[in-house]
């Protein structure tokens, strides 16, 4: 559990940082070895649970019409209520 905590600590901080961006993917997470989250498995249970929490959302990506990806929207109203408490 600890882990898994940490995970969501890390990427949400990645965030935060500016990090990620609009339209980011589990690969954009885990292909940066970034501490917890240097599997797809990490990567995708992390993002899971952001998403739970508001922090992101998933939305489909299509190419060509075929192939789509699972990618990711960023909240930005949760970074303007963390820096109004600031």
């Amino acid at each position: 559990f600890f882990f898994f905590f940490e995970a969501v600590k890390t990427l949400s901080k990645k965030i935060l940082k500016g990090e990620l961006v609009d339209g980011f993917s589990v690969r954009d997470v885990y292909r940066n070895c970034w501490s917890m989250l240097a599997t797809k498995e990490e990567a995708e249970a992390a993002c899971s649970e952001l998403e739970n929490m508001n922090w992101i959302r998933t939305k489909t990506k299509t190419f060509d019409g075929r192939r789509s990806q699972t990618v990711y929207e960023i909240n930005h109203e949760i970074k303007k209520n963390l820096e109004k408490r600031g």
